[in-house]
């Protein structure tokens, strides 16, 4: 279940990245 919820969470912090460099393709 730890693993799970790690690669859950891994999942999330990905997608937030993705949409702060969608958001400032500058950086």
């Amino acid at each position: 279940a730890d693993l799970f919820t790690k690669a859950l969470d891994e999942k999330r912090f990905n997608f937030l990245l993705e949409k702060i460099g969608m958001s400032c393709p500058e950086s």
